[in-house]
């Protein structure tokens, strides 16, 4: 899953752009993540991030954008 403006996805097909085949693999650069069991009933997460706050709203005015544009 992945979020993008439209227009990315609009320029990727009118551009025909290749779709990756079945044997893709994305290779993420960086270290890896290492998993960690959490036990999330017993602890608090502070999710906020500046970065994050900024994505979603301006998710939200794409979203938005486009549900004007169907109506």
């Amino acid at each position: 899953m992945v979020t993008v403006p439209a227009k990315v996805l609009d320029d990727w097909a009118r551009l025909s752009f290749p779709m990756p085949d079945g044997n893709f693999k994305y290779s993420p650069p960086g270290k890896p993540i290492l998993y960690q069991e959490l036990v999330l009933d017993q602890q608090t997460f502070d999710v906020q991030h500046e970065l994050t706050r900024k994505g979603i709203e301006k998710f939200v005015a794409n979203y938005r954008a486009t549900l004007s544009q169907t109506m």
